[in-house]
């Protein structure tokens, strides 16, 4: 017989999406989108003023700074398929960035991004609501991006370009080639 004084043993298997260290290319991205970026507002910075006050022989004389705020990401997600793979990454992707402290809200459009969703409005919202609601944000938009371009010329729809033009800061990811 095979007896002994101690248990089997086990073997955890970890989630799939599990990553003991986060790769160090990653952690280079998401210190780069965490980044503070200058506000509309200024405030009195009292130290600045003080050490000016100081050197100026008691005049007073304010030192206003730029107040800083940590970067906003909106990203929409093309879902034209509820079980594609490139969902699935940019997903993960994204899971990856809120674990590293970046600010992110995710929306899904299927196809064409002008009603986009999520699971706080499954009812879908307008790209012209988002703007609103989301004005400091940086658009990313994740997908083929096929639908922004005009079908008879290679250039970006009117239509879309302007609801886009709405976020200062906007960029499209996609793994389609640069050429098409």
């Amino acid at each position: 017989s095979f007896a002994g004084n101690t248990g089997p043993v086990e073997l955890p298997f970890h989630n799939k999406n599990y990553l003991p260290l986060p790769e160090q290319e990653l952690n280079d991205v998401a210190r780069q989108m965490r980044k503070r970026i200058n506000d509309d507002a200024t405030y009195l910075h009292v130290q600045k003023t003080i050490t000016k006050a100081i050197h100026n022989a008691g005049f007073f004389q304010p030192v206003l700074a730029a107040r800083t705020q940590q970067s906003e990401y909106l990203f929409l997600i093309d879902e034209h398929s509820k079980n594609s793979q490139q969902v699935k990454l940019f997903e993960y992707l994204l899971e990856l960035l809120a674990k590293q402290s970046v600010f992110v809200e995710k929306y899904y459009y299927t196809y064409e991004p002008r009603l986009c969703y999520n699971a706080a409005t499954p009812e879908g919202i307008s790209l012209e609501k988002l703007s609103e609601k989301y004005p400091k944000h940086v658009l990313l938009i994740l997908g083929n991006a096929y639908q922004l371009v005009y079908q008879l010329y290679p250039v970006i729809d009117s239509a879309y370009l302007k609801l886009i033009n709405r976020w200062q800061y906007k960029a499209v990811l996609t793994p389609v080639s640069f050429l098409d």
